[in-house]
């Protein structure tokens, strides 16, 4: 039996080189290597019917809440809080379990995502815009109060102030979109735009030399 000397994997198929880094391999000196292979292929193989097996689920849950509301009650459309709950979940659930992901980029995006689809939900139930007056703003609230408290826990500020000013535009535009007519309430918008722009500038006077250089580095000046 033959092993990978740089893996420390027995394999187990007939092979000259290793199926995993591509190196000679060598006959098996008779100590337990840390795992053999194609081990790892299986361990794949479940989790790939466990994702399968979740996506049907999502998919016929979709579908009887679809059915059982235009069913029984259509005056009262219900089913895209559900189904929009499941595309979301399955859009952003995917985003955490990517290694080396910027966590105040992961903040940020979730925030955005979530967002849109809100406003989506909003639209379908009739256009309230409850998405926009009042999720908006809390979103806008919680993604610069989130990328801070990173900043203050991690002491680490130039490698999320690039994210911080994003959300400090994400925050200040419910705000904006008053200012254009499109948001009657002012007070949650204005303050998330106070919530932004108090964050921005903490940023800017704790975080020093190092985000002002990060800001010029991204947008040369």
């Amino acid at each position: 039996m033959k092993e990978c000397p740089s893996c420390r994997v027995r394999v187990l198929v007939d092979a000259k080189a290793c199926p995993l880094c591509h190196a000679a391999l060598t006959e098996s000196d008779g100590i337990p290597p840390l795992q053999a292979y194609p081990k790892p292929e299986r361990v794949l193989r479940r989790r790939h019917l466990l994702i399968r097996l979740l996506a049907f689920l999502s998919l016929l849950g979709a579908v009887c809440c679809i059915m059982i509301n235009e069913l029984t009650d259509v005056s009262l459309r219900w089913w895209p809080y559900p189904v929009g709950a499941i595309c979301y979940l399955w859009l952003a659930t995917p985003t955490f379990f990517v290694r080396g992901q910027n966590p105040a980029g992961q903040i940020f995006w979730q925030a955005v995502l979530a967002q849109g689809f809100l406003s989506l939900l909003d639209a379908l139930a009739g256009g309230i815009g409850w998405s926009i007056f009042a999720i908006w703003p809390a979103l806008g609230c919680a993604v610069n109060v989130g990328i801070a408290v990173l900043m203050v826990v991690r002491r680490q500020w130039a490698p999320y102030a690039l994210y911080q000013l994003f959300g400090v535009l994400f925050g200040l535009t419910p705000l904006v979109l008053h200012l254009a007519g499109v948001c009657k309430t002012l007070v949650l918008p204005l303050i998330s735009a106070a919530f932004s722009l108090s964050s921005l500038f903490a940023v800017l006077m704790f975080g020093g030399d190092n985000v002002r250089q990060e800001f010029r580095r991204r947008f040369h000046f």
